[in-house]
């Protein structure tokens, strides 16, 4: 309204409609007429409140006579058929009639929601049966690309130089415990029956009660290179080392060399490297490494290690221990998720079947999660399934 004769005549209707209607006695009942006022941009407001309604007037009045346009983007209108409780009723009748709303009668229902469950899990037994016939393996492969820039450079290296040297394990033979060296007549006997049982050149059949594995080692130290080394011949090879300013013998100076970069400065501790035939995080190297090192605790009990302390260290080492960890604690982790599920939901539902039904809906979604899991990727035994899957897909879906 720009023209002030308009505006008050305006004004002058509305308050004889508030005191014609008595809006505070029509805001109990359904139907009510009301102030709405709507904005340019299409959005209305409605005044119900007979107060609200006059402190709005009373600010139209006191408008200058340039008009309502350059103070308000909105008109003013008068609503007698606007219907606040019938509006809601509405949009509940909306939601009544969708396939959600429905959907959720029948799955809250006591006695239907047990025949749906039963029947979902009846339909996916077949699937959820697959689970138990996953395998899982540590090997990064399965976690990268097939056309990956790192992965494609591993499998060149390992074309070049083996794929057993791109992860090398490492022998540790230390005496620090008992302060011995390793440069002694015990400790070369020690290293070469360590690198026999490597090599598999001496296994005793009581220790190892595994099958034996196609992989095999090549170790290489101060005490065995290509075969074994005698404390004799390495003592010559320090004394021609200490003789000559360059020992004339090559097979000296090699194992000079090699005893430089593999024993410690103070001598009480030395590595020897082992080069597996296949690829270190394949499962037949895997196999290789469980085996190898029960051959070192059978060294240790037998106390053919003497005093010096063996330990396996390097190639896929960290990752098996690292999945034994975690498998370790899935379990547990698995039980602390499901009793607390089941007392969260007891404790707001006040009854025993909402959290028994939860409890199997969730644990029936893992089963088949993981049974299409092999169905889909693990299609034969060479197809295995990275470790990771189960453990991230338990913490994602619970």
């Amino acid at each position: 309204f720009s023209d002030r004769d308009a505006r008050d005549e305006s004004y002058t209707c509305f308050q004889e409609l508030l005191l014609e209607n008595e809006i505070s006695k029509e805001r109990q009942e359904s139907r009510s007429s009301v102030l709405t006022t709507k904005h340019s941009n299409g959005n209305t407001h409605h005044y119900t409140d007979s107060n609200a309604q006059d402190s709005f007037m009373s600010e139209v009045a006191r408008i200058p006579d340039q008009g309502l346009s350059e103070h308000f983007d909105y008109d003013i209108l008068y609503d007698e058929d606007y219907d606040e409780n019938n509006s809601n009723s509405n949009v509940v009748d909306m939601a009544k009639t969708s396939i959600w709303y429905r959907l959720c009668e029948h799955l809250l229902h006591p006695q239907r929601s047990l025949l749906i469950l039963i029947g979902i899990v009846i339909l996916l037994a077949p699937i959820a049966s697959q689970s138990i016939k996953m395998k899982t393996s540590i090997s990064f492969e399965l976690m990268l690309p097939s056309d990956s820039t790192s992965l494609r450079t591993f499998h060149r290296l390992g074309d070049l130089f083996g794929e057993g040297n791109v992860a090398p394990y490492r022998v540790l033979v230390d005496g620090m415990d008992v302060n011995e060296k390793v440069d002694t007549v015990e400790a070369f006997d020690v290293m070469h029956k360590v690198v026999q049982y490597l090599e598999r050149s001496t296994i005793n059949p009581d220790a190892v009660q595994t099958n034996e594995t196609s992989v095999a080692a090549r170790c290489t130290g101060i005490a065995w290179a290509n075969g074994a080394i005698s404390h004799t011949t390495y003592t010559a090879a320090k004394t021609c080392y200490n003789t000559f300013s360059s020992c004339p013998i090559e097979s000296f100076r090699e194992l000079i060399k090699l005893d430089s970069t593999a024993t410690s400065q103070n001598g009480l501790s030395t590595i020897v490297t082992c080069i597996v035939s296949e690829n270190p995080y394949a499962d037949d190297a895997i196999d290789w490494l469980v085996q190898t090192r029960q051959r070192l605790k059978y060294l240790e009990d037998s106390g053919d290690s003497g005093n010096y302390t063996i330990s396996l260290e390097g190639g896929a080492t960290i990752e098996y221990d690292a999945q034994g960890a975690i498998n370790d604690g899935l379990y547990l982790m698995i039980g602390v998720t499901f009793g607390s599920i089941f007392l969260l939901v007891s404790f707001f539902f006040r009854a025993i079947v909402p959290p028994l039904r939860s409890a199997i809906s969730t644990g029936m979604t893992l089963l088949t999660v993981y049974g299409l899991i092999v169905l889909v990727y693990q299609k034969n035994d060479s197809n295995n399934i990275s470790w990771l899957c189960v453990p991230m897909s338990f913490s994602i879906i619970v």
